[in-house]
């Protein structure tokens, strides 16, 4: 492996963000969140595993959706919250209780997912924790992953781990 392989790679992965922030662009909803960019170079880069991502993600923004309303519903996004406010405290303990979630639910399908940690904080702590933010982050989960599909059967890329 070499830069050519990287900057290969580092252009399949933009073209795959590229789909979702059009998406993002065009409708204002949270298809693309920040832990779809390291999705998207697992994808591209390390393992051609679908699933994992898939699980990994819908798992994590599920069960720290799930913490949130359990937790933390109505209150302020953690950057948003006091210093030493009970609001940022039940978002940390939103966070902490999504992860444990997350790693058990990970385990559970088999589907360890490193970026998806990025979602259960993105979500947890308030940055996109809505129900229609989790549900549009899903939708971006699945273009993300039919894009690849399509661009890996179809289109001019063979990340450096394909035969």
């Amino acid at each position: 492996m070499g830069w050519r392989d990287g900057a290969e790679a580092g252009t399949y992965v933009a073209v795959l963000l590229a789909v979702l922030g059009v998406l993002a662009w065009t409708t204002g909803e949270a298809v693309l969140l920040p832990s779809l960019g390291p999705s998207a170079f697992v994808l591209a880069a390390v393992d051609d595993r679908p699933r994992r991502v898939v699980l990994g993600q819908l798992v994590g923004a599920a069960v720290a959706f799930t913490a949130v309303l359990a937790l933390a519903d109505g209150v302020v996004p953690l950057l948003d919250a006091r210093p030493w406010s009970l609001a940022g405290g039940r978002r940390i303990a939103a966070a902490l209780a999504a992860t444990v979630a997350a790693t058990a639910g990970m385990y559970g399908t088999n589907s360890l997912h490193p970026p998806a940690y990025a979602t259960v904080l993105i979500v947890s702590l308030g940055i996109a924790d809505t129900a229609v933010d989790v549900a549009a982050f899903a939708a971006g989960v699945f273009v993300l992953v039919g894009t690849h599909r399509l661009v890996d059967a179809y289109g001019p890329w063979r990340p450096p781990y394909s035969p």
